[in-house]
């Protein structure tokens, strides 16, 4: 028989263990309904979907979107809640202000998103209801990426994102190119993987060491290791650049973006949005959490790896654009380049890194997100397919000429023509490069900047000045994806009026981090 102390006792722990686990459950609230939401979707799906009844998955896909739409709302009311700081899981996740802002940009990203996301499906009806899982699968390992406190919980959450992200690349059944794509991705990404889980073994081996707050403590004494043990400083210093080049080609920064070109090409238009703008959001993040404050003592010896990356992809980047005629692989290389110009900001270490860094990014996106709204929203009437050359884009003046606008708007604003958005980021780049008496980059950004307005330019006279080719018909756009369209323009033309506001935030954000 058990006595009534024993009992009490064990009830006691296990109330406390129970106590204790719910405390932590707390501040895992919106990523555990996030999940939920993500279960119910599939359980929904597989209830309703099958090959017999497939119309029903396209007939229910509006009414669902608008419950995603509510379900990500109602998850930015829980993630407002809980914006204070915490680590949980014995410091495997933690999260701050910083954190919280982003993953709060990563929600309203995805709800802008998602309106392009269900029109694309619904004219393209060639996707089942996984895709759509996979992509909300993709947006919850993003979310977690930015809580990553830990490099086991870092390298197991980014391997969930990129099992995601080739899932989505080869997601276009019918075409051969998106399964090569895929296959491609996965070979390069596992690649970088390895070489990433390699130079963490090497941390471990060398250090005994995986939290982000230990390796902080540890880096901090670098160079009293460096005269005592230099075997140990070898090796973490080369685990580090290990993980640096991993990061780097998931970033697609040159010379590390050599497969970005073919990938993008052959995913599908939705997934090479997707891929091109979000998922920047959470690497960033990371790459700042790391650099800035974990491996700090070693930027020194980094700083050129990051400053020579993005002078190669601003100088490959820009002429490749020149020489493409399809409309994916321009943007692909468009990409390159302001990936460049944002590793340039990456790379001056201080408070105006962080800062520029995070206006490029934010402004990058915003832009981006326009473009391939408008890219999407340009399908042929007579075949239903999306436009894939350039050349297509003659007399679109004469066909739309809001649409037209919209991407002059848009284009000029990525090329950096003031008073549009991306001059503003530019220029503050421009402006610091001298600051930092980085004349040569400075050289440099000017003339690869004019020389990526080229091929934007380009985009401009076919659709404004080549009258003689015959017009294409076009699709009218949805309500949903005109007003984001309309939105996206707009506030790229009044920016300049009152941008303190946003350089407010901003600088409140790089302040909060930074201290």
């Amino acid at each position: 028989m058990f006595s009534l102390n024993s009992v009490v006792s064990s009830n006691i722990s296990l109330f406390n263990t129970f106590g204790l686990f719910f405390n932590d459950l707390f501040f895992f609230l919106f990523e555990i309904y996030f999940l939920f939401f993500l279960i119910f979707l599939l359980i929904f799906f597989v209830i309703i979907f099958n090959q017999k009844r497939k119309y029903q998955y396209y007939s229910s896909l509006n009414p669902l979107v608008n419950l995603s739409l509510f379900s990500l709302l109602i998850s930015v009311l829980i993630l407002l809640n809980n914006n204070f700081s915490f680590a949980i899981f014995n410091g495997f996740y933690c999260s701050d202000g910083f954190a919280v802002f982003f993953k709060f940009l990563i929600i309203l990203g995805f709800v802008v998103f998602l309106p392009l996301l269900s029109t694309y499906i619904s004219n393209v009806k060639n996707y089942d209801f996984e895709f759509f899982i996979v992509i909300l699968l993709s947006i919850f390992s993003t979310v977690l990426l930015v809580n990553s406190n830990d490099l086991i919980s870092f390298f197991f959450i980014i391997e969930l994102q990129s099992l995601s992200f080739y899932i989505l690349v080869s997601s276009k059944q019918v075409s051969s190119f998106s399964t090569e794509a895929g296959l491609k991705y996965f070979i390069l990404g596992c690649f970088s993987s390895g070489l990433m889980l390699f130079g963490i073994s090497l941390i471990y081996g060398f250090t005994g060491l995986l939290s982000f707050y230990d390796l902080e403590v540890f880096s901090s004494s670098i160079l009293d290791l460096f005269v005592l043990n230099k075997l140990v400083f070898t090796g973490f210093v080369l685990g580090v650049f290990l993980v640096t080049v991993g990061l780097l080609f998931k970033f697609g920064v040159s010379p590390f973006h050599m497969w970005m070109p073919d990938v993008y090409e052959g995913a599908p238009f939705i997934v090479t949005a997707y891929l091109s703008t979000l998922p920047k959001l959470a690497l960033m993040l990371i790459l700042l959490k790391l650099y800035y404050f974990v491996f700090y003592s070693l930027f020194f010896w980094l700083q050129l790896v990051f400053l020579i990356s993005s002078v190669i992809s601003i100088i490959w980047g820009s002429i490749a654009a020149i020489y493409q005629f399809k409309v994916k692989r321009l943007l692909t290389y468009s990409m390159i380049t302001n990936t460049g110009y944002l590793f340039l900001a990456f790379s001056f270490f201080d408070f105006t890194g962080i800062y520029i860094t995070i206006f490029y990014l934010l402004s990058y996106l915003f832009i981006m997100i326009g473009i391939f709204y408008t890219f999407i929203s340009l399908r042929d009437r007579s075949t239903g397919f999306l436009l894939k050359k350039i050349t297509y884009l003659s007399n679109l003046l004469e066909t739309n000429p809001y649409l037209s606008f919209s991407i002059f708007i848009m284009l000029f604003s990525i090329a950096g023509i003031p008073p549009l958005l991306g001059f503003y980021s530019k220029m503050f780049l421009f402006y610091f490069t001298l600051k930092l008496n980085l004349f040569w980059v400075s050289i440099i950004f000017v003339v690869f900047s004019a020389v990526s307005v080229f091929y934007y330019i380009r985009l401009v006279k076919l659709m404004y000045f080549n009258r003689g080719v015959a017009k294409i018909f076009l699709f009218p756009i949805s309500f949903t994806d005109a007003t984001v369209i309309s939105f996206l323009t707009f506030i790229n033309c009044i920016f300049f009026i009152n941008p303190n506001f946003f350089f407010k935030v901003i600088y409140n954000l790089t302040l909060y981090l930074y201290i």
